[in-house]
């Protein structure tokens, strides 16, 4: 099988984007799904946030949902 991707997020996402389960998401500092994007995470999905010592600004690392911008995440028992 295929090694998961590590992608590193450092930016906020302004557009409909896909979180597919075959890779792994890091947060590297602050990431906000801006109004009017969906942010789409398939089942089984991991994602992480970098310590802020880890981070590129020394910033803690998380996800916010603005107002106007929508998440969709359906997972199972198993994933």
């Amino acid at each position: 099988s295929l090694e998961a991707a590590e992608i590193y997020l450092t930016s906020d996402i302004d557009a409909d984007t896909n979180f597919a389960a075959e890779n792994i998401y890091f947060l590297d500092g602050v990431v906000s799904v801006q109004p009017g994007s969906t942010l789409s995470i398939e089942a089984g999905t991991i994602i992480r946030g970098l310590p802020a010592s880890e981070t590129s600004d020394g910033n803690l690392s998380a996800l916010f949902v603005l107002p106007g911008a929508r998440i969709v995440a359906k997972g199972t028992g198993e994933s």
